[in-house]
């Protein structure tokens, strides 16, 4: 997930979450300031929980900061922004697949989940199955 942080009057700031790539110390943290477990903890920060986005600038904050704690962290709602990265775009285009998602449904996802940079190719889609064809 790609993290951005950009404070009225500061400079803006890009991450990339990758819950896999974190400490056990981090993870640890937290789960700690959001009462909720890592898996829970991503699900959340996809669908917009203030409190998760608080939790993960904090987390980027203090791996220059140390020092700074979690209730010391504040920004207005609109300073931070999460999107998709290219893996997860790719995973929920595959997820659309497998969950048979078709119509203006799908064209909707579709949409949704493409690249906002044209300059970047969009997520490769699954090749759609034929109809009455089985996975074998």
């Amino acid at each position: 997930m790609i993290i951005k942080y950009a404070p009225n009057g500061g400079t803006e700031r890009t991450w990339s979450f990758k819950p896999a790539e974190l400490t056990s110390a981090e993870a640890e943290a937290l789960e700690d300031v959001t009462d909720l477990t890592l898996e829970e903890f991503e699900q959340h920060l996809m669908k917009g929980r203030i409190r998760c986005k608080r939790a993960v600038l904090w987390l980027f904050l203090r791996r220059e900061h140390p020092q700074l704690r979690f209730t010391e962290v504040e920004f207005k709602v609109a300073e931070l922004t999460t999107a998709f990265d290219r893996e997860e775009k790719t995973r929920l285009l595959e997820a659309l697949d497998a969950a048979g998602l078709s119509g203006p449904q799908r064209e909707l996802a579709e949409k949704l989940l493409t690249d906002d940079d044209p300059t970047e190719e969009p997520p490769a889609t699954a090749p759609k199955k034929a109809a009455g064809a089985s996975a074998g």
